[in-house]
């Protein structure tokens, strides 16, 4: 994340922290998905918030991202390019998992909602109170409204379903729109003022936040090659150990 040409440290530590979050979940997940545990990691109240509060981790420092890199885009067509790698992304994702996952393949996760966040949040970037309202509303609206008609595959990506549906990774607009408007709101307010701004933007020396940095300059490539490896790698010991 660049800030007058630096990159912002603290931002990529909370980022890296949110990749190794995702790769200890992820790698708790394979192990129950080969049967090597029995966790019930899709509706123990851990694990599921657990899975709630690293989503919630990576879009509110998406929010935050977009904020700061707005003032460097001249345009939404400049703004739309900037997307490519996403896009790219999002769709191997949606490839990958369709194959391996024909019943509950990911078709809105969590990158195809940044990616929809960041073109949304792009009009909103000049706002600051307003980000903090409309992210209230749309949060309580997300968790607290739902009706049937939004449960159908082919408009759920909103949100307000009355159940869940059945896809591997699941971040609907309402409410997660909200927690990215919220984390907008921060950035204006955190590194509009000097001395704030001062503060966050400064370098932390030692090995940890190295670890940290690196990962979170990287998220988007650990993201992607991370359960490909992991399920590779859990496969392969299992069988040898069987």
């Amino acid at each position: 994340m660049n800030i007058t040409g630096h990159r912002c440290q603290i931002l990529d530590m909370a980022r890296g922290l949110a990749i190794f979050l995702m790769v200890g979940f992820h790698f708790s997940y394979n192990l129950e998905y080969f049967h090597l545990v029995e966790i019930n990691i899709k509706e123990n109240p851990f694990w599921t918030t657990l899975r709630s509060f690293i989503v919630s981790l990576f879009i509110f420092i998406a929010g935050i991202s977009l904020y700061l890199s707005s003032g460097k885009r001249t345009s939404f067509t400049a703004h739309l390019k900037k997307q490519k790698w996403l896009v790219l992304c999002a769709l191997l994702v949606s490839l990958a998992t369709f194959p391996l996952f024909p019943r509950s393949w990911i078709y809105f996760g969590v990158l195809h909602f940044i990616l929809t966040a960041r073109i949304i949040g792009f009009a909103l970037t000049g706002f600051f109170g307003l980000n903090l309202i409309f992210g209230l509303i749309f949060i309580c609206s997300g968790l607290f409204l739902e009706n049937e008609i939004f449960n159908p595959k082919w408009i759920n990506w909103l949100g307000f379903t009355t159940q869940k549906p059945f896809t591997e990774d699941y971040v609907p607009i309402f409410p997660w729109l909200g927690v990215f408007l919220l984390g907008m709101f921060a950035g204006r307010f955190l590194f509009h003022s000097p001395d704030s701004y001062n503060s966050l933007t400064k370098t932390y020396p030692g090995f940890p936040a190295m670890v940290l940095s690196l990962a979170g300059r990287n998220s988007l490539l650990i993201y992607m090659i991370h359960q490909p490896l992991l399920m590779g790698l859990i496969f392969v010991g299992a069988f040898m150990f069987r």
